[in-house]
């Protein structure tokens, strides 16, 4: 009887142990990956929720087209500084899908004369158009 009640007591406590360590969050490190297409080359991560973030675009190309999935993903934020100092592209589309943009995305991309901002958009960072001085009419969805 002992016995079962010592064997009970050190099986509560492994299980307890086990349920605290499952409670610890998990880091996973960021890998940054390539992905080419006819507009250049993306750098980008995939985050927790299977999601892309596009950190980098070497693009020289006036018009540019951001992937809606990259890999099977979805795209879902462009990171900042993404196309700062850019000072070829002229024109932008971001697919429906995307929520995010992060400070200064397009910031001194003197040349940039149009964004297309889907309704998907949620967030606009800080800066994101500053110093844009081609930038003409830009409209942004009520989502933001």
């Amino acid at each position: 009887m002992i016995w079962m009640k010592r064997l009970t007591r050190k099986l509560s406590s492994f299980l307890v142990l086990c349920l605290l360590i499952s409670l610890l969050p998990v880091s996973a490190s960021a890998k940054s990956l390539t992905y080419t297409d006819e507009y250049g080359a993306w750098t980008y991560q995939v985050e927790m929720d299977g999601s892309v973030t596009i950190l980098k675009c070497d693009a020289a190309k006036k018009n540019i087209v951001i992937p809606a999935v990259i890999d099977g993903s979805p795209v879902k934020k462009l990171g900042k500084h993404l196309f700062q100092n850019n000072d070829t592209i002229t024109a932008v589309v971001i697919p429906h899908g995307v929520e995010e943009m992060e400070k200064m995305v397009f910031f001194n991309c003197d040349k940039l004369e149009h964004v297309e901002i889907p309704n998907s958009m949620q967030t606009i960072g800080d800066k994101a158009f500053s110093k844009c001085a081609s930038l003409g009419d830009l409209y942004i969805p009520s989502s933001v």
